[in-house]
């Protein structure tokens, strides 16, 4: 699939910010812990059914607080549910971040992938007509790459000049892959499963 070209312009100094702004809000939430895998596995888990149960429960007693029972400090308890859903709207931000920072990493990738793959076409091509000084060593580092973990390398044999750039008659271009395929621009020909998924 084709994915929206993405026009990032962050600087060095934009992504110093962004350290410092996640440093703070982590010192700001310095209440936040890991559990233990076996500590996972203890205490009440809230789904989305219990989560709507907890909040109108807490409704109703800031209401008619007499309906909270008297053994429970209503104090303590109050605080306690604000702080929680502090957190959950917390969740809820940075899930949403999250989610956009993955789509446009995909999409980054995909885009940067296909240039990337141009230079490893041009450094196998390189191997052949030119002299440069080390590019035999380059190109078995880069090659690496198309080596699966059962030890059987993708065959390279007639890659040639891939990928090509192939112009259609509709004016759109697409790309054949390292594998001899042709791909869309934007289609990713290494995805082996190492993204996540939208």
């Amino acid at each position: 699939m084709n994915f929206k070209k993405v026009n990032a312009s962050l600087s060095a100094q934009d992504m110093a910010d962004v350290r410092q702004s996640i440093a703070d809000a982590r010192q700001m939430l310095d209440y936040l812990i890991n559990l233990q895998p076996e500590e996972r596995g203890k205490g009440l888990r809230l789904g989305e059914g219990s989560i709507l149960f907890a909040q109108k429960t807490a409704d109703y007693v800031a209401r008619k607080p007499e309906l909270f029972p008297s053994f429970h400090d209503l104090a303590a308890y109050t605080n306690e549910y604000q702080q929680w859903d502090f957190t959950l709207e917390l969740r809820k931000l940075l899930q949403e971040l999250l989610e956009s920072v993955d789509d446009t990493l995909m999409a980054m990738g995909s885009h940067l992938m296909t240039k990337t793959l141009d230079v490893y076409a041009n450094i196998k091509r390189a191997t052949a007509s030119t002299d440069i000084v080390g590019i035999d060593t380059i190109y078995a580092d880069l090659q690496k790459r198309f080596a699966r973990s059962s030890g059987i390398a993708i065959d390279e044999e007639g890659l040639g000049a891939l990928p090509d750039h192939n112009h259609n008659t509709d004016g759109t271009i697409t790309d054949n892959d390292i594998d001899g395929n042709v791909h869309d621009e934007g289609d990713n020909p290494m995805d082996d499963g190492e993204h996540a998924s939208g």
